[in-house]
């Protein structure tokens, strides 16, 4: 049951403002899963909004990386894949991964 954040926000305010008192009428009628009203009425972040379990840069050294690429650019540089995936490494050794 595929359902859009929209329709997840309408049912969690039609349970909260009691306009709806059964969660499982008010998921059948607003067409949304009821794990998800669940998850989502506990606080529970989306997948989307959750980072990955097997993700080895940090998002500082991520903005690193992006900050060194954009700088590239500006003085009309291509970087390399192989350059990247130095940079990446040596941010990882650093940290003592990989």
């Amino acid at each position: 049951m595929l359902s859009n954040k929209a329709d997840i926000q309408l049912t969690i305010a039609a349970v909260y403002t009691l306009q709806i008192l059964a969660i499982s009428r008010a998921t059948a009628t607003y067409n949304v899963a009821e794990s998800t009203l669940r998850s989502r009425r506990a606080g529970k972040p989306t997948r989307r909004n959750c980072q990955p379990n097997l993700k080895k840069l940090t998002e500082l050294e991520e903005e690193v990386i992006i900050k060194y690429i954009l700088n590239l650019d500006l003085r009309r540089f291509s970087p390399t894949y192989v350059a990247i995936c130095n940079i990446a490494n040596n941010l990882l050794a650093t940290r003592g991964i990989g």
